[in-house]
Parts: structure tokens; C-alpha cells; sequence
């Protein structure tokens, strides 16, 4: 018999579905529901019971296994088809991290997200679970034969990194639980025509809350990490012990390295006074035809020394807070 040919990892294909039920697996069709990923990584984390009894022999009895769950990260560009006035696909993994849909105008497009106070069951859903399915490795050619994993019932969180010079990208880091091991088929997806813009020309605002938003900052990078828990619901009725995951706590935090600048050229940006204060700050920034992201409320909680090319700048890292119902994060995108 002739050893097979290899599988190869650059021969990857994920796909997802929200699921209709949580933790019962809605299965994704690759020709329709894939997405374009980058660094996309795997981990099995399968429970074991070790059974080390006591009985006439050092050695342990076989253990057995317990839970399986599987956690998936990877990375995704952010862009929105101007042309169609629904979500696209790939922002429904938002309701899966604790978001909230919520419709724009037709004349708009897109969705807004926003966090809510908490997971909710009040349509749209910000408590969704979601159904993965992910070709690790193919032979590539026309037959696309593919050793893949199905995931169910999980819920995740996400970075969100704004580079100047490269597109917006979300970083998602899902767990759920394992539903099979399979050779699976490849198919031709339906590729996004859209090309992403890069993070330049945003207005990036930032000042205290009470004051006008002035876009006058020089800055290079920003991040946000939405800083989602989510675990196990535990259950002795689901097969895998687990029925699905779910959010249970956020603490969102970011960061962004603006030029420092001397306290007498600008009081609204005296983030030291900031900081030590515990100054009530606010940022936004909007990049056309992509999405906008809106901070009403947060503090920033250090600064570090900052050199970009020679130019001092001040790193700062800040905590989002929520000051009233409405002063949450919010991501939409136009």
C-alpha cells in the first residue's frame, strides 16, 4: 500500500452558524458560511479522571475522559460590503461575545454592537452560541479531501487591533464543545469582493467627558480587548456533561500611544493630570465605509515611556467603565 500524501496546513477552511438551539450543532456549510481567517489554531482540552486506586501494583489504572471541550482563536479582517444593508457574515460572531445586534437604516447598512448590562434573551440575542466547522488540514486538488473538527455551543471574546498602514483586525478566541473528528470536503466559498481599508483618515477624538471630541491626536496604534469570560455551563443531562458556553463577566480595557505633548499646548490631553485624577475620559474614532468604535466612558489607568521613530510618546492603557446604562462600548459598522 502507498503512503498517502500529506495534509497541508495552509489548506484550511473555517466556516460557522449561529446556532438556532444553544449547544445543539447547526451544521455550516463551507460554500456559504466560511470566512477568511488568519492564524488559525486549534486546541483540544479533553478532562481525564485518573483512577489511581489502591491495589497491588505501583502502576495507575487507565484513566478515563471526562469533558471535551475545544478552544479556536484566530483572526479576522474587518471590513463591511457598502453594498448590502444586512451584517455580514462574519459579525455575527459579535453575539457569541456578549454583543448586541442591532439594526442600522437601510441607507446606512451594517449593524451597531453594543454591550449590554447583561447577556439577554430579548431578541436580538447578545448570548448567542455558535456552531464551528474547521478543515485543519488538506491535500488540496479538486477532490479537497480534509481531516476536520465540529465544534458546538461555543462563546468567546476579542481583541480588536488598529495598526496604521494595515487593516482593522479582530481576534477571536472561541471555546466550546467538541462534537466530532471527521474527513470532511472542501468546497469553493463565496469570496468577499470587498478589499479592507487601511487605518488612516479615522478622526481619532479623545477628551473629557463634558467636552467636544477635537481630532487633533498623532497616534500609530490602538487596541481594545473586550475582555469576555465565558465558561462551562454544566450539565448532567448534555452528552458531553457541558450543554454549551456562555458569558458570564467582561472587563474591557485598550490602549494607545498619542505624541506626548507639553501640559500648556493642550489641557484636554494632559493624560498624566488624567490618570492621577481619575479623570473621566472618552475616545471615538470612524474609518469610512469600515466601522466606527465609540468609548463614552473610561480612565486611563497607566502611562509608559513611548519612542515611535524618535518621537516621544506616552503608551497609555485605559479600563472601560459604565457610568449609566448607555455609556458602554460601541462598534458599528457603516
Amino acid at each position: 500500500m502507498a503512503t498517502p500524501l500529506p495534509l497541508l496546513s495552509r489548506c484550511r477552511q473555517l466556516a460557522f452558524e449561529v446556532e438556532s438551539t444553544r449547544g445543539t450543532y447547526n451544521d455550516p456549510a463551507f460554500s456559504t458560511k466560511s470566512v477568511l481567517a488568519y492564524d488559525v489554531t486549534l486546541t483540544t482540552q479533553f478532562g481525564r479522571f485518573s483512577r489511581d486506586v489502591q491495589h497491588g501494583t505501583l502502576t495507575k489504572l487507565a484513566g478515563i475522559v471526562g469533558q471535551r471541550t475545544v478552544q479556536l482563536s484566530f483572526t479576522l479582517e474587518a471590513y463591511h460590503d457598502a453594498a448590502v444593508d444586512t451584517p455580514d457574515h462574519w459579525m455575527n460572531l459579535l453575539t457569541a461575545c456578549g454583543m448586541k445586534a442591532t439594526a442600522a437604516s437601510a441607507s446606512a447598512g451594517g449593524s451597531t454592537y453594543k454591550f449590554e448590562d447583561a447577556v439577554s434573551d430579548t431578541a436580538p440575542k447578545s448570548n448567542q452560541t455558535i456552531s464551528f466547522k474547521l478543515a485543519m488540514a488538506s491535500r488540496g486538488g479538486a477532490a479537497g479531501e480534509a481531516f476536520g473538527v465540529k465544534i458546538k455551543g461555543a462563546s468567546g471574546t476579542f481583541t480588536v487591533e488598529a495598526r496604521v498602514g494595515a487593516p482593522i483586525l479582530f481576534k477571536f478566541t472561541f471555546t466550546g464543545v467538541f462534537h466530532s473528528f471527521e474527513d470532511l470536503t472542501l468546497a469553493a466559498p463565496t469570496m468577499p469582493t470587498v478589499v479592507p481599508a487601511v487605518f488612516h483618515g479615522v478622526g481619532f477624538g479623545f477628551a473629557r467627558v463634558g467636552l467636544s471630541i477635537n481630532s487633533d491626536l498623532c497616534l500609530s496604534q490602538f487596541t481594545f480587548d473586550s475582555g469576555v469570560t465565558v465558561v462551562p455551563r454544566e450539565c448532567v443531562n448534555a452528552t458531553e456533561g457541558i450543554d454549551y458556553f456562555t458569558v458570564v463577566d467582561r472587563r474591557p480595557v485598550g490602549s494607545f500611544d498619542p505624541d506626548l505633548q507639553l501640559m500648556a499646548d493642550s489641557t484636554e490631553h494632559d493624560y498624566h493630570s488624567f490618570m492621577s485624577s481619575n479623570t473621566d475620559c472618552k475616545l471615538q474614532w470612524s474609518l469610512a465605509d469600515v466601522m466606527s468604535l465609540t468609548i463614552p466612558s473610561l480612565r486611563i489607568t497607566s502611562i509608559a515611556d513611548g519612542n515611535r521613530n524618535g518621537i516621544q510618546t506616552a503608551s497609555l492603557d485605559f479600563e472601560v467603565v459604565n457610568e449609566t446604562a448607555e455609556s458602554d462600548v460601541t462598534i458599528a459598522f457603516l
